[in-house]
Protein backbone atom coordinates (compact mmCIF):
# COMPACT_ATOMS: atom_id res chain seq x y z
CA UNK A 1 0.00 0.00 0.00
CA UNK A 2 2.66 2.66 0.95
CA UNK A 3 5.07 1.50 -1.94
CA UNK A 4 1.83 2.78 -4.45
CA UNK A 5 1.40 5.96 -2.33
CA UNK A 6 4.98 6.71 -1.87
CA UNK A 7 6.86 6.82 -5.03
CA UNK A 8 10.53 5.62 -5.03
CA UNK A 9 13.48 8.06 -5.77
CA UNK A 10 16.53 6.84 -7.28
CA UNK A 11 19.42 9.12 -5.53
CA UNK A 12 22.68 8.88 -8.09
CA UNK A 13 25.78 10.60 -7.49
CA UNK A 14 29.27 10.07 -9.19
CA UNK A 15 30.64 7.51 -6.20
CA UNK A 16 27.74 5.50 -7.10
CA UNK A 17 24.09 5.08 -6.42
CA UNK A 18 22.06 4.81 -3.22
CA UNK A 19 19.35 2.59 -4.47
CA UNK A 20 21.43 -0.41 -6.14
CA UNK A 21 23.96 -0.24 -2.85
CA UNK A 22 26.78 0.64 -5.12
CA UNK A 23 28.13 2.96 -2.82
CA UNK A 24 30.48 1.72 -0.14
CA UNK A 25 32.58 2.68 2.33
CA UNK A 26 36.01 3.08 0.34
CA UNK A 27 34.57 5.71 -1.87
CA UNK A 28 32.66 7.41 0.24
CA UNK A 29 34.92 7.76 2.93
CA UNK A 30 37.50 9.93 0.64
CA UNK A 31 34.33 12.00 -0.85
CA UNK A 32 33.28 13.11 2.54
CA UNK A 33 37.01 13.96 3.44
CA UNK A 34 37.07 16.54 0.84
CA UNK A 35 34.02 18.19 1.44
CA UNK A 36 34.89 18.86 5.14
CA UNK A 37 38.18 20.53 3.80
CA UNK A 38 36.55 22.49 1.28
CA UNK A 39 34.10 23.58 3.50
CA UNK A 40 36.80 24.42 6.03
CA UNK A 41 38.88 26.69 3.78
CA UNK A 42 35.88 28.13 2.35
CA UNK A 43 34.15 29.37 5.98
CA UNK A 44 37.93 29.44 8.17
CA UNK A 45 39.98 31.17 5.64
CA UNK A 46 38.48 34.63 5.64
CA UNK A 47 38.49 35.13 9.52
CA UNK A 48 41.71 34.06 9.81
CA UNK A 49 44.30 37.15 10.04
CA UNK A 50 47.34 38.74 10.16
CA UNK A 51 49.55 38.39 13.32
CA UNK A 52 49.66 42.51 12.33
CA UNK A 53 46.44 42.69 11.61
CA UNK A 54 45.11 41.11 15.17
CA UNK A 55 47.73 43.31 16.64
CA UNK A 56 46.13 46.11 18.68
CA UNK A 57 46.72 49.66 17.78
CA UNK A 58 49.54 51.46 18.46
CA UNK A 59 48.18 54.18 20.59
CA UNK A 60 45.35 51.66 22.37
CA UNK A 61 47.87 50.21 24.92
CA UNK A 62 50.36 52.97 27.04
CA UNK A 63 52.14 52.83 29.99
CA UNK A 64 50.61 54.26 33.45
CA UNK A 65 47.67 54.54 31.24
CA UNK A 66 43.92 52.58 31.88
CA UNK A 67 42.40 51.54 28.57
CA UNK A 68 39.72 49.42 28.45
CA UNK A 69 37.26 48.31 25.88
CA UNK A 70 33.30 47.06 25.02
CA UNK A 71 30.59 45.50 23.27
CA UNK A 72 27.93 48.74 23.88
CA UNK A 73 24.91 46.87 23.65
CA UNK A 74 23.97 45.18 26.77
CA UNK A 75 21.93 48.20 29.18
CA UNK A 76 21.71 48.79 31.59
CA UNK A 77 25.42 47.74 32.18
CA UNK A 78 27.02 49.35 28.86
CA UNK A 79 25.33 50.89 26.01
CA UNK A 80 25.23 53.80 23.35
CA UNK A 81 23.03 56.87 24.28
CA UNK A 82 23.33 59.95 21.95
CA UNK A 83 26.34 58.55 20.58
CA UNK A 84 28.10 58.51 23.65
CA UNK A 85 28.99 55.01 25.26
CA UNK A 86 27.19 55.28 28.98
CA UNK A 87 26.35 52.41 31.52
CA UNK A 88 26.99 50.65 35.38
CA UNK A 89 30.87 49.37 33.93
CA UNK A 90 31.95 52.55 32.33
CA UNK A 91 31.01 54.15 35.65
CA UNK A 92 32.92 51.58 37.28
CA UNK A 93 35.48 51.70 34.92
CA UNK A 94 36.23 55.32 35.28
CA UNK A 95 35.86 55.01 38.98
CA UNK A 96 38.64 52.29 39.15
CA UNK A 97 40.62 54.90 36.93
CA UNK A 98 40.57 57.72 39.48
CA UNK A 99 41.00 55.15 42.38
CA UNK A 100 44.47 53.65 40.56
CA UNK A 101 45.57 56.89 39.97
CA UNK A 102 45.36 58.14 43.47
CA UNK A 103 47.39 55.46 44.74
CA UNK A 104 50.99 56.08 45.91
CA UNK A 105 53.85 54.20 46.93
CA UNK A 106 54.66 54.17 50.48
CA UNK A 107 57.63 52.39 51.37
CA UNK A 108 58.16 50.01 53.87
CA UNK A 109 58.31 50.79 57.34
CA UNK A 110 61.16 49.09 59.30
CA UNK A 111 60.73 50.55 62.73
CA UNK A 112 58.16 50.31 64.95
CA UNK A 113 55.02 52.08 65.44
CA UNK A 114 53.53 53.93 68.65
CA UNK A 115 50.04 54.37 68.96
CA UNK A 116 47.85 56.58 71.36
CA UNK A 117 43.74 57.12 71.60
CA UNK A 118 41.89 60.55 71.74
CA UNK A 119 38.53 61.42 72.19
CA UNK A 120 37.16 64.21 70.81
CA UNK A 121 33.69 66.05 71.75
CA UNK A 122 31.85 67.71 69.52
CA UNK A 123 28.31 67.97 68.37
CA UNK A 124 25.86 65.55 68.39
CA UNK A 125 25.26 66.19 64.39
CA UNK A 126 28.83 66.85 63.70
CA UNK A 127 30.25 63.86 60.96
CA UNK A 128 32.61 61.61 62.15
CA UNK A 129 34.54 61.68 59.15
CA UNK A 130 35.05 65.49 59.66
CA UNK A 131 36.50 64.77 63.23
CA UNK A 132 38.58 62.31 61.41
CA UNK A 133 40.09 63.92 58.85
CA UNK A 134 41.00 67.03 60.38
CA UNK A 135 42.91 64.16 63.37
CA UNK A 136 45.02 63.16 60.25
CA UNK A 137 45.95 66.24 59.22
CA UNK A 138 47.44 67.41 62.37
CA UNK A 139 49.14 64.00 62.20
CA UNK A 140 50.99 64.28 59.28
CA UNK A 141 53.75 63.68 58.35
CA UNK A 142 54.29 61.24 61.49
CA UNK A 143 51.15 59.65 61.54
CA UNK A 144 51.10 55.69 60.07
CA UNK A 145 47.83 54.75 60.85
CA UNK A 146 44.25 56.25 61.99
CA UNK A 147 41.38 54.13 63.01
CA UNK A 148 37.71 55.03 64.18
CA UNK A 149 37.36 53.29 67.83
CA UNK A 150 33.90 54.28 69.25
CA UNK A 151 31.43 57.07 69.37
CA UNK A 152 29.59 57.62 72.85
CA UNK A 153 26.60 59.82 74.18
CA UNK A 154 25.42 59.97 77.62
CA UNK A 155 26.52 61.33 80.77
CA UNK A 156 28.79 63.24 81.89
CA UNK A 157 28.22 64.79 78.08
CA UNK A 158 25.47 66.81 77.41
CA UNK A 159 22.29 65.80 75.54
CA UNK A 160 23.77 67.56 72.19
CA UNK A 161 27.00 66.08 72.41
CA UNK A 162 29.03 62.88 71.12
CA UNK A 163 32.30 61.90 72.14
CA UNK A 164 34.07 60.20 69.18
CA UNK A 165 37.43 58.04 69.55
CA UNK A 166 40.24 57.42 67.39
CA UNK A 167 43.35 55.65 67.62
CA UNK A 168 46.65 57.11 65.74
CA UNK A 169 49.55 55.40 65.23
CA UNK A 170 52.60 57.59 64.47
CA UNK A 171 56.16 56.66 63.55
CA UNK A 172 59.14 57.70 61.50
CA UNK A 173 61.05 55.99 58.55
CA UNK A 174 65.07 55.85 59.84
CA UNK A 175 64.25 55.38 64.31
CA UNK A 176 62.15 54.54 66.57
CA UNK A 177 60.04 57.11 68.13
CA UNK A 178 61.26 57.68 71.62
CA UNK A 179 58.61 58.43 74.39
CA UNK A 180 59.69 61.90 73.98
CA UNK A 181 58.50 62.43 70.63
CA UNK A 182 55.01 60.17 70.67
CA UNK A 183 54.04 62.56 73.09
CA UNK A 184 55.18 65.94 71.22
CA UNK A 185 52.90 64.46 68.51
CA UNK A 186 50.06 64.05 70.82
CA UNK A 187 50.75 67.26 72.32
CA UNK A 188 50.54 69.15 68.73
CA UNK A 189 47.24 67.28 67.63
CA UNK A 190 45.22 67.97 70.86
CA UNK A 191 46.86 72.08 70.68
CA UNK A 192 45.66 72.00 66.57
CA UNK A 193 42.32 70.16 67.69
CA UNK A 194 41.30 72.42 70.47
CA UNK A 195 42.48 75.68 67.69
CA UNK A 196 39.67 74.57 65.59
CA UNK A 197 37.25 74.79 68.62
CA UNK A 198 37.02 70.93 69.66
CA UNK A 199 37.41 70.01 73.13
CA UNK A 200 39.03 66.74 74.01
CA UNK A 201 38.75 64.60 76.83
CA UNK A 202 42.66 64.08 77.99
Amino acid sequence: MFDKLVPKVKCSTAIGSWEDGSVSKARLLPFLSWVVVVAVATFALPSIASAEDAAPPKDLVNAGKLTYGTAAGFPPFEYLKDGTVVGFDIDLAAAQGVMRSAVKYAPLRKFPTSGFDLSVVCDLRAPVQTIGDALQKLAVPDLAAIEFVRQYTGAPLSSGQKSVSYRLEVGALDHTLTADEVTAIRNRVIDGMRALGFELRV
